[in-house]
């Protein structure tokens, strides 16, 4: 026995279904992360170190920032209040004495919607090392920060979920 299909109110169902469900999908929030790439420049014998940040979630820091700040992004003062912050939760550490290694700030770059901050180390690193990444932790619950560190045509990833610290490894235990 088949049941014949009103097709004007089947559409009119999937139509109200869509319009209802539409609103839902563009309201939907994105996951707040950070990339973080570290590499060794042959070129420079420096260690570069590269975080990559939607503008979107850095406009929390202007906003609820202490100091007289521009709070727009676009702007140079904003950039360089960004950079410091980053500064501030991006360490690399030694693992024998848990002092952090001396970074170098070297600049912030807006590309679109994506915001570049530079540091530099001066050499190359020993492993292993330990890295605390703490980058929009205290703004977000759902902050992911991504840490690749590139080394001999070889990467070793590490996910910081909370304020974490993360050993990352000789190179022998690393996977291609």
């Amino acid at each position: 026995m088949s049941f014949p299909i009103d097709s004007m109110k089947y559409q009119k169902t999937v139509t109200s279904i869509l319009l209802f469900c539409l609103p839902l999908l563009v309201d939907a929030h994105r996951q707040p992360e950070a990339l973080t790439t570290i590499v060794f420049n042959p070129n420079s014998q420096a260690t570069e170190i590269v975080h990559q940040l939607h503008t979107h979630d850095l406009d929390v820091i202007l906003r609820t920032s202490k100091e007289t700040v521009a709070r727009n992004v676009d702007s140079l003062e904003a950039q360089a209040h960004i950079a410091l912050y980053i500064e501030s939760h991006f360490q690399i550490l030694d693992p024998r004495t848990q002092i952090p290694l001396k970074l170098s700030l070297i600049g912030a770059e807006l590309e679109g919607d994506t915001l570049y901050v530079f540091q530099e180390y001066e050499k190359t690193l020993d492993l292993p090392i330990n890295i605390a990444n703490s980058i929009l932790h205290e703004y977000f619950v759902d902050q992911v920060n991504i840490v690749n560190l590139k080394r001999d045509g070889r990467r070793f990833t590490a996910v910081f979920i909370k304020a974490d610290e993360v050993t990352i490894p000789e190179l022998d235990l690393w996977s291609d």
